[in-house]
């Protein structure tokens, strides 16, 4: 659920026998994946399906009733990888009782959000001292106590569906990222969280346009990024 491609191929070569079904959160994802598998034996291929933004259950169990006139669909590992949106998250975390086989597991991979890399640390010499005090701080203020709420949150939603955690890890990953000016450009738009803790801070347009740039042609060309990940299981 929520797959990336790391995980469909790491699922896929543990299950030789095939039965990988994945679920990324966008259509690029979903055509990503298709491609890169398309060129696999058909038993060893994936299905690769949009992920649903309501519940799971229907939506996998007309497709496993197409392919296999058999609406029951169990699984014996399903890996959730968490959305970035609460209301998203809450909605696949209800249909995971229904997928999971007697005996299975469900492991819940989850983005923290705020506790990863910060824009300010890679523009550090890029920007005027005030400029990028103000970005350093509108940053610290948008994480503020979501680090906790969020893992709170995801803890309580496991258990709601009926799943009892019996372990709790933190994973550190870095990984070199590329992010297109388009989705900089969406961080600094009227009435983005970014754009408007900058703008209380006194950062006016003109400023904001240089962040914008400066940015995406940092980041367009390829940085070191941290992420923090909660896995639950």
């Amino acid at each position: 659920v929520g797959a990336s491609g790391w995980s469909t191929f790491e699922a896929m070569r543990r299950t030789p026998e095939g039965h990988v079904w994945a679920l990324p959160g966008t259509e690029e994802g979903v055509r990503t994946l298709r491609d890169w598998t398309r060129s696999r034996p058909e038993l060893e291929r994936p299905v690769v399906l949009a992920r649903p933004r309501g519940p799971l259950l229907p939506v996998l169990r007309e497709e496993a009733q197409r392919r296999y006139q058999d609406a029951d669909l169990l699984f014996d590992v399903v890996l959730a990888i968490g959305q970035r949106d609460d209301a998203g998250t809450a909605a696949w975390l209800e249909g995971l009782p229904g997928l999971v086989a007697p005996g299975g597991r469900l492991i819940v991979l989850d983005p923290v959000r705020g506790a990863g890399q910060r824009l300010h640390e890679l523009v550090r010499d890029d920007l005027d001292a005030d400029l990028h005090a103000n970005l350093e701080v509108a940053e610290t203020r948008l994480a503020g106590d979501e680090v906790e709420l969020r893992e709170r949150a995801l803890a309580e939603g496991v258990e709601r569906a009926g799943f009892q955690i019996e372990r709790r890890v933190e994973v550190h990953l870095e990984v070199v990222r590329q992010i297109k000016p388009a989705v900089v450009a969406r961080w600094f738009q009227h009435g983005s969280r970014l754009a408007g803790a900058l703008g209380e801070l006194g950062v006016d347009e003109m400023n904001l346009r240089q962040l914008e740039r400066v940015l995406a042609r940092r980041l367009s060309s390829g940085v070191p990024w941290r992420s923090r990940w909660l896995a639950l299981w």
